[in-house]
This record gives structure tokens, C-alpha cells and sequence, in this order.
């Protein structure tokens, strides 16, 4: 099991994804750990609205700089973060709804559980 500390730059994706999941574990937030765990990862040059990561409820997408512009700690928090709105499955209930507000109602609820 690899364990925090930082990333070396030739590191692949994957390697560096390992141990944000890591992370999230030795945080004890075990819940989102097995979570992750479920997704297929998919990495992407970039998303809408310069989002680090989303899902859709079945994925979970990277952006390509996420592991560029987090610490590791940031990093697990955002993963825990679409972790919360797939296990709420907001993607799939919020089909015809206004997509930035219930954006935000979202975000709102799935921090709430995080903090």
C-alpha cells in the first residue's frame, strides 16, 4: 500500500490516484475509500467549468492537471467530494432540473456530509 508523501513528476496517473485513495483511508474515511473503490477512473484533458474531477455516477473523471494543482490531502477531499454525489445519486436525480442550481444544492449537501 502506498501512503501519502508527495508524487514524483514521471509518476503515472494511476500510481499517484492510488495514493489520494490512500489517503482518504488513513483519514478514516473509510466510506468514500470503498466508494472510490467502485469507480472507473477515466482521466481527461478537461472538464466543464474547469472542474478537477466529476462524475456521472458510474465514473469518476480526472482532469488531466488535478494531480498538478492539489496537495494530496486537497485531492482526497475532492475525490470524497464525487464520491458523496454519486452515492446521493445526484447525477441521475437531477435530470431536467436546472443544472446550476442544483449544482450548488449538490455541492451543499455532499460537504455537509464531508465536514
Amino acid at each position: 500500500m502506498i501512503v501519502g508523501g508527495s508524487f514524483g513528476k514521471n509518476e503515472p496517473p494511476d500510481v499517484k490516484l492510488q495514493r489520494v485513495i490512500n489517503q482518504l483511508f488513513n483519514d478514516k474515511a473509510f466510506f468514500y475509500y470503498v466508494m472510490l473503490r467502485q469507480f472507473n477512473i477515466n482521466y481527461l484533458e478537461s472538464l466543464p467549468h474547469n472542474s478537477p474531477a466529476a462524475t456521472d455516477g458510474t465514473a469518476l473523471y480526472v482532469a488531466k492537471n488535478f494531480f498538478e494543482k492539489y496537495n494530496i490531502q486537497e485531492e482526497a477531499l475532492i475525490l470524497a467530494h464525487e464520491a458523496g454525489h454519486a452515492m446521493f445519486r445526484h447525477p441521475e436525480r437531477g435530470v431536467g432540473k436546472n443544472p446550476l442550481i442544483w449544482n450548488f444544492a449538490t455541492d451543499a449537501v455532499v460537504n455537509r456530509y464531508i465536514i
